[in-house]
């Protein structure tokens, strides 16, 4: 029998008594944050923190314009937080402004369609009048696309040349002639974000109002 020293025991034991207590510990915070998690869904800390990620802002000129325009305020406030994050003095790299993100050519058409005086690219940055000519905007690409969302959405991001060609291309569409691939990567994502975030505000906000 090979004989060992006593403080080699004792070393042996200290460890095997350390990593009962490592696991024990570890169980314990385990144990901890999962009575954390229950407690947060059970008063709704969850749901506050994702009001958070998906807030309401601007929320008069959202309801007016989306009620004028026939369309889902949820959806607007997904475009917003999805174009700007609610920045109202946003400007992209290819320079569209504002809060809804809107091209100066295409805001020079929307004005002039709506018959709007006194009133000038400039003001893009303006809330209400940019979120007016949003609606505007995105209410008729849902015409265009009879009503058809993810159409709209992807002309909103990619324009609606770009969603023309995409649907006379084989490639991008099925045997019914619907669009079931965006060939633009950025556009694609766009899509999914804003149809995620519109989701998001109706599960959040819905059920209150």
């Amino acid at each position: 029998m090979r004989n060992v020293h006593p403080s080699a025991r004792r070393n042996r034991s200290r460890k095997r008594r350390g990593c009962v207590g490592c696991l024990g510990k570890i169980i314990g915070c385990i144990a901890v944050l999962a009575i954390l998690f229950w407690m947060g869904n059970y008063f709704g800390f969850s749901e506050k923190l994702m009001k958070t990620q998906y807030p309401i802002k601007y929320q008069e000129w959202v309801e007016i314009y989306a009620e004028e325009f026939s369309l889902e305020k949820e959806l607007v406030y997904a475009i917003i937080r999805t174009e700007s994050k609610f920045d109202p003095y946003a400007v992209s790299n290819t320079g569209a402004k504002g809060l809804m993100q809107m091209q100066e050519e295409t805001a020079k058409d929307c004005i002039r369609e709506l018959k709007l005086k006194n009133v000038k690219v400039q003001d893009l940055l303006e809330p209400e009048f940019n979120i007016r000519l949003g609606c505007y905007y995105f209410s008729k690409l849902l015409k265009r696309y009879q009503g058809n969302q993810d159409l709209a959405i992807a002309a909103y991001n990619g324009g609606p040349g770009n969603v023309e060609k995409w649907l006379k291309n084989e490639n991008y569409t099925n045997e019914k002639g619907e669009l079931v691939h965006i060939p633009f990567p950025e556009t694609r994502n766009y899509v999914k974000r804003v149809k995620k975030a519109c989701e998001m505000y109706h599960k959040l906000y819905t059920e209150e109002t």
